[in-house]
């Protein structure tokens, strides 16, 4: 037999291959076996394949091996399966490889799994694919396996899956994690879900997502959050959002976070809304931040609440502003105390309102400021007040201003007393009054004077009446004079009197004009003499007329001498005696 040459055997026909007995064609080497057609391989008996070396296997050409029917491939051991080269396994072809027993089929080496087509995994059925050991699933490559299809990838079990290394599980294609039933999705450890791309992560779908245990779901990476869809974060339930750890929920987009319901913004722990940025926190919508509780709200940090926008600010109703404590609440910026609705600004407490420095008051606006209760005035600081801005302080309308306290009404600066309107100056009580300082008074305009008003002018003390200074008293209006009784016009000083206009002087009362002393005489000017009136100087003692000076008297026009009175009613000398003898 072994002088038969492979010309030989190749052309022998199969009546002839039969003749040989079983023991001849054992004898047979590799290169001879190889020689052999795939008819007369074939029809090997089992006694005959079974019989083969290790080194005659080696001879078999891929032909022989695909030409076989699937009952021959049965007849070779599991030894001789194990035993065949990659090639050669590869060469057998799909009907073949899947013909194999479970004890042929196991019996695969490493190296033979590796060289296995995709036409072939492809091929295998679902018990086949159950037989499949751990060891050789993880021999093949990351392309084998995405080839295997989605149908044989579902049909391993969960300890097929568990064996998967990262490298495979990394090269599994969408449809197959696609295709996978919810159940499946525990088959994975945490370890391979970590392992998956984005893309892949996307690609499970919202109900394989929702089916991923706690620690599978905070096994996934920021960047494997980042790539959730949009439907996958609507379809989250609240238990689902209760795995997410702080960190994943920092890695959200803005845009991500949007697409999570308020419930479920809801149902997050003090812990979780840890992670959220300040960005993100200014993302959330107003129905987001009123479905977390006071215990939620209050837990984020002041770095947190900074990121609240004027928005949401100017939206918050009050129930949910109250959730927040005064720490957030001092921490907010002078922006958003500038969005804050005056409901919201006027429910700070005292402490949270003296704890705001001056940065943050010059965000509060005039329409805040004339908003607020006057009971809550008192909540701001002597120093807090004189921090005002002039258009804040002008904001606080007649009704708030009046509300200030000695200390905080003192407090206010010149600069600031200048920007007060007439109707706040108008709107200020006799007690008000008392609680300015003469220094206040003087940085007033003579307009803002005239404002006061006579009940006003009139309850001032004569120490504050002579801190005024001359252009203020300038400023009197017709009104506020003819409303001073003696004893108020005589809180003027001399340099006060002679300040009044012809105007202010002819609006002074008949018992004013009638109680002039010798010393308010002579401060009047000549421009004031001329402007008395006929009916004023029907009450002009002929002393006074007296006790003016030459020039005094000369300014008396001549409409004014023609109406006095050549005596008084006492017998004493007239006033034109005495106007005679002071000119």
């Amino acid at each position: 037999m072994a002088g038969l040459t492979a010309t030989q055997l190749r052309t022998i026909d199969s009546a002839d291959f039969d003749k040989l007995t079983s023991t001849q064609v054992t004898a047979l080497t590799s290169t001879q076996l190889g020689a052999l057609t795939a008819t007369n391989f074939a029809s090997l008996t089992t006694t005959e394949a079974q019989a083969l070396t290790e080194t005659q296997l080696k001879g078999l050409t891929t032909t022989q091996l695909a030409g076989i029917d699937t009952a021959d491939i049965n007849e070779f051991t599991s030894t001789q399966i194990s035993q065949l080269s990659s090639t050669q396994v590869a060469g057998m072809g799909s009907t073949n490889l899947a013909a194999l027993t479970t004890t042929q089929q196991q019996a695969l080496t490493a190296t033979q799994v590796k060289g296995l087509t995709t036409t072939q995994l492809v091929g295998l059925d679902t018990a086949d694919v159950a037989d499949l050991t751990t060891t050789q699933l993880q021999a093949l490559s990351a392309t084998q396996l995405a080839g295997m299809g989605s149908t044989n990838f579902t049909q391993l079990t969960s300890t097929q899956v568990r064996s998967l290394t990262e490298t495979q599980v990394k090269g599994l294609t969408t449809s197959q994690l696609g295709g996978m039933a919810t159940d499946d999705m525990a088959d994975f450890t945490s370890t391979q879900i970590a392992a998956l791309s984005s893309s892949q992560i996307a690609a499970l779908g919202s109900s394989n997502l929702n089916a991923l245990d706690t620690t599978q779901v905070q096994a996934m990476t920021t960047t494997q959050i980042k790539g959730l869809t949009t439907t996958q974060l609507e379809g989250l339930t609240t238990d689902d959002m209760s795995e997410i750890t702080s960190t994943q929920l920092g890695a959200l987009t803005t845009v991500q976070l949007s697409k999570i319901s308020s419930t479920n913004i809801g149902e997050l722990t003090s812990t979780q809304l840890q992670g959220l940025t300040a960005t993100q926190v200014g993302s959330l919508t107003t129905t987001a931040l009123a479905a977390l509780d006071t215990a939620e709200l209050s837990s984020l940090s002041t770095t947190q609440v900074k990121g609240l926008t004027s928005t949401q600010l100017r939206t918050i109703d009050s129930a949910d502003f109250d959730k927040l404590t005064s720490t957030q609440v001092t921490a907010l910026t002078s922006t958003q105390l500038g969005a804050l609705s005056t409901t919201n600004l006027g429910s700070l407490t005292s402490t949270e309102v003296g704890a705001l420095d001056s940065t943050q008051l010059k965000g509060l606006t005039a329409t805040q400021l004339v908003g607020i209760d006057t009971a809550d005035m008192a909540d701001f600081t002597s120093t807090q007040i004189s921090q005002l801005s002039t258009q804040q302080v002008a904001g606080l309308g007649a009704t708030n201003l009046s509300a200030l306290d000695t200390t905080q009404m003192r407090a206010l600066t010149t600069t600031q007393l200048k920007a007060l309107t007439a109707t706040q100056l108008g709107g200020l009580t006799t007690d008000d009054m008392a609680e300015i300082t003469s220094t206040q008074l003087q940085a007033l305009t003579a307009t803002q004077v005239g404002a006061l008003g006579s009940t006003n002018f009139n309850q001032l003390t004569s120490t504050q009446v002579q801190a005024l200074f001359e252009t203020q008293i300038k400023g009197l209006t017709t009104t506020q004079v003819r409303a001073l009784d003696v004893a108020e016009f005589g809180e003027l000083t001399s340099t006060q009197m002679s300040a009044l206009t012809g105007t202010q002087v002819a609006a002074l009362t008949t018992d004013i004009i009638g109680a002039l002393t010798t010393t308010q005489i002579d401060s009047l000017t000549t421009s004031q003499v001329a402007a008395l009136t006929t009916t004023q100087l029907d009450h002009l003692t002929s002393t006074n007329i007296l006790s003016m000076t030459t020039t005094q008297a000369a300014a008396f026009t001549l409409a004014q001498v023609q109406s006095f009175d050549n005596a008084d009613g006492s017998g004493e000398q007239g006033q034109v005696d005495a106007y005679l003898q002071a000119t």
